[in-house]
């Protein structure tokens, strides 16, 4: 039993305790579920999941997922203005294609966990996950290639593989409660992933991005980054829903206050920090690299961090909260003009012939976070 197993000072992997009471509480999580995207003139995707695991809940405030068995089959179809990009972009066309996600013994662990509010009106919120993808298949296959002396690599037809890929993500949020309906929330999020095995690139759908409703709230999704890099697309805010950006890093923080204005309208001014990055360089995506250090055409991560600012309106409807977001780009994600060593005024927005491109528009449903 993994209770019994020893760790130096007398300790055991997990607590006699926690090994009763999943044992007690736990409950079998089986799920099944379809997932349809269509991008007009751009793309559509077939995503079809099942998966097997327990969730078990110790406390009113806290909660695990584990998923041990999962299959999900991805089923892409590009349009020829998209496979003009891919033909353009070969970590887009490495990464997006028809792909087989496949766990037999563990895929995924989930805890999530709130804390009451106390006198002082504050409350958190933490939320941690750990997807492992393909380890079995890819140990099988290693095997077998062992025994066989083969090189061969699993697929389930020629040109559809099963991915291999790690990813994590920690999502922590912070709100106080003021008098007269108005607080003050905050997030910070921040992910990684990383292929491994026969996987060259991290799968399109499982990659992360910015931008939209609910994160960095000046740019379009997918419409931010990664690093340094600015996509020509995103000049044009007709492009709005044909933008395609994702990376391995992500890191973003959030501020909003929110007040009321009157009867059900309430108002909010937010600030979005974050970024996304690539673990590997990308020659076609100049400055995409995760760095700590200056060199060529890449800054340091925290040079590109981007900034966007605005305000909303929410009508408050008690079931329903509808939102409207106005977010405008204070600080860009890499220096206007094309100095070698830029002052810190170039990476701002100075605000002369402001233009639609600056702007975000969102509408949502509930609060950004």
């Amino acid at each position: 039993m993994l209770y019994r197993i020893p760790l130096p000072r007398g300790r055991h992997l997990i607590s006699r305790d926690f090994y009763l009471g999943l044992r007690q509480k736990a409950k079998t999580h089986i799920n099944a579920g379809y997932e349809y995207l269509l991008i007009f003139n751009w793309y559509r995707y077939n995503l079809i999941n099942t998966s097997y695991g327990i969730e078990w809940q110790p406390s009113r405030n806290e909660q695990f997922l584990f998923t041990h068995f999962a299959i999900n089959l991805l089923s892409p179809t590009t349009s020829p203005p998209f496979e003009d990009q891919l033909a353009e972009n070969g970590f887009l066309k490495r990464s997006f294609g028809q792909q087989v996600f496949f766990s037999v013994l563990f895929r995924e662990l989930n805890f999530t966990k709130r804390t009451t509010t106390s006198l002082k009106g504050r409350t958190g919120y933490m939320s941690a996950n750990f997807e492992l993808v393909g380890a079995e298949i890819l140990a099988m296959n290693k095997g077998y290639n062992a025994i066989f002396d083969k090189s061969d690599e699993f697929q389930i037809k020629q040109g559809v593989g099963f991915s291999q890929f790690a990813k994590v993500e920690l999502d922590l949020r912070h709100q106080k409660q003021f008098a007269s309906e108005r607080s003050f929330a905050a997030r910070f999020n921040i992910g990684a992933a990383l292929p491994f095995g026969y996987t060259t690139d991290v799968p399109y759908v499982k990659q992360f991005f910015v931008g939209g409703a609910n994160s960095m709230r000046a740019w379009a999704p997918r419409g931010l980054g990664p690093g340094g890099y600015q996509d020509p697309l995103a000049d044009d805010p007709a492009n709005n829903f044909r933008l395609f950006q994702t990376g391995d890093f992500k890191m973003e923080m959030n501020a909003e206050y929110r007040f009321p204005i009157l009867l059900w309208f309430k108002g909010a001014a937010f600030v979005d920090v974050g970024n996304i990055w690539t673990f590997q360089p990308d020659a076609e995506r100049p400055g995409a690299e995760f760095s700590f250090r200056r060199g060529d055409k890449t800054y340091p991560f925290y040079k590109e961090l981007a900034v966007a600012g605005g305000l909303g309106l929410r009508v408050d409807l008690s079931f329903f909260i509808f939102r409207f977001d106005v977010g405008m780009k204070l600080r860009y994600n890499a220096p206007v003009g094309d100095e070698l060593n830029p002052p810190e005024s170039a990476w701002w927005n100075d605000f002369r012939g402001l233009s639609g491109k600056d702007l975000g528009l969102n509408l949502g449903l509930g609060f950004p976070f």
